[in-house]
């Protein structure tokens, strides 16, 4: 008897295991795409119009990869060899594969050209001083 409980809990907990592997499969790949300059918007949750960018920031390396719930952080290192910047991503599940909530459309002006930009994180922060 108890051993048919031990093999009942481990068979319900495979499906959770592999899921979270996919997700931190998932989660390297994004990380190598930043670290190539990669656009992430076939990341998205949303069709992008063509008019919109996406926001991109300069990585090196990235450590302290956590995962909780839909959200996802990260330490950036820019290239100085500190990680100084802490990256915030959320994310969903939709027909079975993982995409970026990208943050809402900001609309800039730079050099008299009005342009529309969108970031992949929903949060940016320094954390050194």
């Amino acid at each position: 008897m108890k051993y048919s409980i031990a093999i009942l809990l481990l068979m319900a907990s495979i499906p959770v295991m592999s899921q979270n592997k996919s997700v931190d499969n998932w989660v390297q790949d994004i990380v190598a795409d930043m670290i190539e300059m990669n656009d992430l918007d076939r990341y998205s949750s949303e069709e992008l119009s063509p008019d919109v960018n996406v926001n991109f920031i300069l990585v090196e390396s990235v450590k302290d990869i956590d995962i909780k719930g839909r959200t996802i952080t990260m330490l950036v290192n820019h290239g100085k060899g500190t990680y100084c910047t802490k990256l915030t991503f959320n994310y969903i599940e939709k027909n079975g594969n993982f995409h970026l909530v990208f943050s809402k459309p900001e609309t800039k002006i730079t050099l008299g050209k009005e342009t529309t930009w969108i970031t992949p994180w929903i949060a940016k922060t320094n954390i050194c001083n």
